[in-house]
C-alpha cells in the first residue's frame, strides 16, 4: 500500500509539473489567459493560432503508458459495453486532465493553420504520443457525455474533427499521419451518436458539416509534397548512387500520388502482404517508402470510413425530415444507388438486415483493412465500416409474391 500510495504521489507531482509547464509556456507566447467574456475583443495572432494551442494542450496531457492502454481497449467498444470500472477511469482521467483537455478543445475550435514558424514537424514527432492519448481521452469523454446528452458529446467530438482538420492541413509525413489518426479517433465517435437513438437530427447534422470533404488522394499528395524536394540530385558533392536512389524514390512517390486516384489501385501497387504497425505512443516509424505507402493507404482507408459515415448521417436525418417511420431496406436502397467506391479497394456501401438491425457496410473495405493489417501485432482497431441504424426498430418482413424479402409499415 505504501509503495503504490509513494507511486500515486510521484505521478501526480509529475502531472501537475507538465501542466505548470504548459501554463507557463501559454502565457510567455500569449500572454495570460482570460476566463470567456473578460478577454479583449481583439485577439492577438497568437491567440488564434490552432497549432499553438494544441501543442500546448498536448505538453498538458499526463496520461501514463498503463492508462493510454486502457485507453486504446476502452475506446474500441461503444460506451454502451462499458464496465462501471470502465466508466469510472474515464471520468476520472477526465477530472484530472481538465485542462489539458480544454487546451485541446481550444484548438479543435480554431481548427486553423499555423501561424507559429517555432512549430514544427519534429515537435510534433516529439509531442506526438502525448497528442494522441490526449486526442484519445477527449473521444471517451464523449462517450461518456452521452450519459448526460448528446450535445456536450457533439461539442467534444466536434472538437477532435477540428483537430485533425488542423493538421491536416499541413504538408508532410507527421501532420497528415497523426491527422488521419485523430480523424479515425471522429469516426469512431460519430458512429458511437448514429448508432444513439436518442440522438437528435440537429446533432448529427452538426457532425456531418464536420466531416472531412478532402478525398485521401489530396492528403496523399501533401503528405509526399515535402519530400519532393529534399535534396538536390544535381550538387555535384552527390555521388552517383545517392542520384539513383533519389530518382528512384521520386519515380516511387510520383506512383503513389498517380495510383492514390484510382480505386484500388495502391493496393495493387502495395502488393501482397501485411502493412506497417500504425502509428501509436512510439511517434512515427521510419518514413522509408514502403512505409509511406502503408500509409497512404491508411489514409485511404480512413477515407473508405468517412463515406460510410456520410452515407449513414445523411440517411438518419432525410429519414427524420421526410417522416419515414422505420428505415425500410428500399428506401435505403435507393438512396445507397451510384455511391462512390472506396479508395482503398474500391468497394460500395451495401445495406442488409440482420434481426431487428439495419447494417450498412462496406465489406470490401473491411476485408482489404484485415488482410494487410489484422494480423500484426498490436495493431489498432480498424476505422468502423459497419454501421447499425436504430437497432430498437422492429424491421418486420414478409416474402412478396416473387419470394423476395420486402418490409411491411
Amino acid at each position: 500500500m505504501a509503495a503504490a500510495l509513494a507511486l500515486w504521489i510521484g505521478l501526480s507531482a509529475w502531472a501537475s509539473w507538465r501542466l505548470e509547464r504548459a501554463r507557463a509556456r501559454l502565457v510567455a507566447v500569449v500572454g495570460r489567459v482570460e476566463p470567456a467574456g473578460q478577454r479583449p475583443e481583439a485577439a492577438s495572432a497568437a491567440e488564434q493560432d490552432a497549432i499553438l494551442w494544441l501543442f500546448e494542450g498536448t505538453a498538458a496531457v499526463a496520461v501514463d503508458d498503463e492508462e493510454s492502454e486502457h485507453l486504446r481497449e476502452i475506446i474500441r467498444r461503444g460506451p454502451d459495453s462499458w464496465s462501471p470500472e470502465e466508466r469510472e477511469m474515464v471520468a476520472t482521467l477526465a477530472r484530472r486532465e481538465a485542462e489539458a483537455l480544454a487546451l485541446l478543445e481550444r484548438a479543435g475550435a480554431l481548427h486553423g493553420g499555423s501561424t507559429s514558424a517555432a512549430i514544427d514537424d519534429q515537435r510534433l514527432l516529439e509531442d506526438g504520443a502525448q497528442l494522441l492519448r490526449g486526442t484519445m481521452l477527449l473521444l471517451a469523454r464523449a462517450g461518456l457525455a452521452l450519459d448526460d446528452g448528446p450535445s456536450d458529446a457533439g461539442r467534444t467530438l466536434s472538437a477532435l474533427a477540428g483537430i485533425a482538420r488542423t493538421l491536416q492541413a499541413g504538408s508532410g509525413p507527421p501532420r497528415q499521419l497523426f491527422g488521419t489518426t485523430v480523424e479515425g479517433f471522429y469516426l469512431r465517435g460519430v458512429q458511437w451518436m448514429v448508432e444513439d437513438p436518442a440522438v437528435p437530427a440537429a446533432v448529427l447534422a452538426d457532425l456531418l458539416d464536420d466531416l472531412s470533404t478532402t478525398p485521401s488522394a489530396e492528403r496523399i499528395r501533401a503528405m509526399v509534397a515535402p519530400l519532393e524536394t529534399v535534396g538536390d540530385a544535381t550538387e555535384p558533392e552527390t555521388s552517383w548512387w545517392q542520384r539513383l536512389e533519389r530518382a528512384s524514390t521520386l519515380t516511387t512517390l510520383r506512383q503513389m500520388v498517380e495510383a492514390s486516384g484510382e480505386p484500388g489501385a495502391l493496393l495493387a501497387m502495395a502488393g501482397p502482404g501485411g502493412g506497417s504497425d500504425a502509428p501509436g505512443d512510439d511517434a512515427l516509424a521510419e518514413l522509408a517508402m514502403p512505409n509511406l505507402i502503408d500509409a497512404a493507404l491508411r489514409m485511404q482507408a480512413v477515407e473508405a470510413s468517412r463515406q460510410l459515415a456520410r452515407v449513414v448521417l445523411g440517411l438518419r436525418i432525410q429519414a427524420a425530415a421526410d417522416g419515414v417511420p422505420q428505415l425500410w431496406l428500399p428506401w435505403i436502397g435507393r438512396r445507397l444507388e451510384g455511391a462512390t467506391p472506396d479508395p482503398l479497394a474500391g468497394g460500395r456501401p451495401l445495406v442488409t438486415a440482420e434481426d431487428t438491425t439495419i447494417l450498412i457496410s462496406n465489406p470490401t473495405a473491411a476485408g482489404a483493412w484485415e488482410t494487410r493489417w489484422g494480423s500484426l501485432p498490436g495493431e489498432r482497431t480498424p476505422p468502423p465500416y459497419v454501421w447499425r441504424l436504430l437497432p430498437e426498430i422492429l424491421l418486420r418482413l414478409e416474402r412478396d409474391r416473387d419470394g423476395a424479402r420486402s418490409p411491411v409499415p
